[in-house]
């Protein structure tokens, strides 16, 4: 039956949705004394300590003694790898 009729508003919205576009920030302070080397980045990503996923990023970055960089990674999570959010 469809949701909107049974009033359950929110797995109507959620049967519009395809995914989710997620603009991830990772700040990364050197305070040692060498440079470091960062290739790439990989990362699970938790829902409520729920994995709905994983992420990679290549980054090819080097850190300074006392600098400060950003990484930014842009990860898509599709709507199926969310469902183990909504099983009870």
């Amino acid at each position: 039956m469809d949701s909107t009729l049974t009033g359950n508003w929110f797995g109507a919205a959620f049967e519009l949705i395809e995914g989710v576009n997620l603009n991830l920030l990772f700040g990364i302070l050197n305070n040692g004394l060498l440079p470091v080397y960062i290739p790439d980045l990989s990362y699970d990503i938790l829902i409520n300590g729920i994995l709905i996923g994983m992420g990679f990023s290549d980054v090819d970055l080097t850190i300074n003694p006392g600098q400060t960089k950003v990484i930014t990674s842009f990860q898509n999570i599709h709507k199926d790898s969310m469902a183990p959010l909504f099983i009870p």
